[in-house]
């Protein structure tokens, strides 16, 4: 299968229509790792994956980070965390909110992951 892929910008990032993330094939996927390898920002509109879909995929792409493990009960697995600036009142962080620096710092660490202490190869 061919990645229908559009830049969404000059210098990185591409949308990748028509494709499912619940089944790619070993070759869908090798293409979608080198469209990540090259483009460094995938976004893909339209996925319906459940968390389970979500951690199948993103181990696909190598050893998941779990930033929360430490605080974990025994009995407790990993979770895909909730990536939001939307407070559970309802409420809107601001703009220099620790939260918000904090999301704005992991996308940093996101987007050149050299410069990042962890070794996940891919942030979903």
């Amino acid at each position: 299968m061919t990645l229908e892929m559009t830049p969404i910008t000059p210098r990185y990032g591409v949308r990748i229509d028509n494709l499912d993330l619940r089944d790619l094939t070993d070759d869908t996927f090798a293409d979608l790792r080198d469209a990540f390898e090259r483009n460094s920002l995938l976004f893909l509109p339209g996925q319906e994956i459940t968390d389970e879909d979500h951690i199948a995929l993103a181990k696909r792409f190598g050893p998941l980070e779990d930033r929360n493990a430490d605080n974990l009960a025994a009995d407790e697995t990993f979770k895909v965390p909730e990536v939001s600036n939307i407070r559970a009142d309802g409420s809107v962080t601001g703009e220099m909110d620790l939260h918000m620096l904090e999301l704005k710092a992991n996308m940093q660490c996101t987007r050149t992951a050299r410069s990042c202490p962890s070794q996940s190869s891919a942030t979903f």
